[in-house]
């Protein structure tokens, strides 16, 4: 196994100062500006066969380790928020589901959108 360390962004921008670091990662806020002034350093155990992936993704795509850890991170996170939100809808509608006709009228009105325009412009047609 292989300890690496990686920086954590805590610097963000004026309107996400009060903000956990949590809740900036989740809504995307970014520090004004990379420093390690801004970040925090913390320790991970990595096996060495993904730290050799690591590296070579590094490399490829000319970025730290830190850097890829710090996406990744964020991905993972909008992720799992994605999946929390999903989740809701999905118990929202079991809770109350559409009914066969809430929509009918909003749909055949979106059908005469969505037809093709003809051929010719007379004026009566479309």
């Amino acid at each position: 196994m292989y300890t690496a360390t990686r920086e954590v962004g805590s610097g963000h921008s004026a309107s996400a100062r009060t903000a956990t670091p949590a809740r900036r990662l989740l809504t995307g806020a970014q520090p004004a500006y990379n420093s390690l002034a801004n970040m925090k350093t913390i320790s991970i155990t990595i096996d060495d066969l993904l730290l050799g992936h690591l590296d070579d993704a590094a490399r490829t795509a000319r970025k730290t380790r830190s850097e890829l850890f710090r996406l990744a991170l964020r991905e993972w996170l909008d992720g799992r928020r994605r999946r929390e939100l999903a989740a809701q809808d999905r118990a929202g509608y079991e809770a109350k589901p559409i009914h066969r006709d809430e929509f009918g009228g909003l749909i055949g009105a979106q059908a005469v959108f969505t037809q093709d325009p003809p051929d010719s412009h007379d004026g009566d047609d479309w």
